[in-house]
């Protein structure tokens, strides 16, 4: 199973598909083909070959071709989900997921970042799926380290408290292994405390702990299945410093203990370090 997907197509002009969304990061190159492009809230605009374009998830978009006999193009996709889990193994990759997230929902590359991310999309063609992971992850840290972009399309039709949550879940998202507090994630937003307290759960109907108790159980559950780190490691990876209120909670949200959680999920023998 992949971690990504990568699709390379040429096909007929009506065999694009029309106007959808998908819960999934995607990178687009034309290579071949023009015509009008549809995306978020923006306004219909033209597209020309060579266009590499950015969409956050959950972003809808479409594309019109003009009649031609063909069209080509290149599309990368991703999750969150995957990107969030590939911060928990390589720490360093932080950076490039908060860049991502801070991005208008839809980016046009231009100038050199354009130049090398669509040489790097057009040698994914002929690479391996190990060699396409390595040239995906050349490509988000080119595009976190530039802002040599324009905004296609904003947020701007969200309601103010969608503007809020989604900024909430961004900071507890990018934050969550550190010890942060309900006044960190107040100041973030640009609300006092107990004013977002409310927000939160009359929009969502969680608190905020409870969402960012959602987030760290699940990255916790994700080291505990997926890697041999010990059980006191993945506490403090998770965002805990007090390993029985770690067991207690991931308890009480999962049912079961983490070395019971484990269990379930046997590493090799010969990857597993002595806990």
């Amino acid at each position: 199973m992949s971690s990504f997907h990568f699709d390379h197509v040429v096909l007929k002009p009506e065999e694009q598909i029309g106007r959808h969304s998908q819960p999934t990061w995607e990178l687009d190159y034309i290579i071949r083909g023009r015509g009008i492009k549809e995306i978020g809230n923006a306004a219909p605009m033209p597209f020309q070959e060579g266009e590499v374009v950015l969409l956050h998830p959950n972003i809808e978009h479409v594309w019109h071709f003009d009649h031609l006999p063909t069209i080509e193009n290149i599309t990368v996709t991703f999750t969150d989900e995957w990107l969030a889990n590939v911060v928990s193994d390589f720490p360093e990759i932080q950076m490039i997921r908060d860049s991502l997230l801070r991005l208008p929902v839809a980016v046009t590359l231009k100038g050199q970042m354009h130049s090398k991310v669509a040489d790097y999309l057009k040698s994914m063609i002929t690479q391996s799926s190990q060699m396409r992971l390595l040239t995906l992850f050349q490509i988000m840290l080119l595009i976190s380290e530039s802002d040599d972009y324009q905004t296609i399309a904003t947020s701007a039709n969200e309601t103010l408290t969608e503007q809020r949550i989604r900024q909430m879940d961004i900071f507890i998202r990018c934050n969550f292994a550190r010890s942060i507090t309900l006044d960190n994630i107040a100041t973030h937003v640009g609300m006092n405390r107990s004013s977002l307290c409310s927000l939160c759960k009359r929009a969502t109907g969680q608190t905020i702990t409870q969402r960012l108790t959602a987030v760290r159980i699940a990255q916790a559950k994700h080291l505990l299945s997926s890697t041999d780190r010990s059980i006191k490691e993945v506490c403090y990876d998770a965002g805990y410093n007090d390993l029985p209120h770690f067991s207690r909670v991931f308890r009480r949200e999962v049912g079961v203990s983490p070395k019971e959680y484990r269990s379930t999920y046997p590493v090799p023998a010969s990857s597993v370090s002595p806990k």
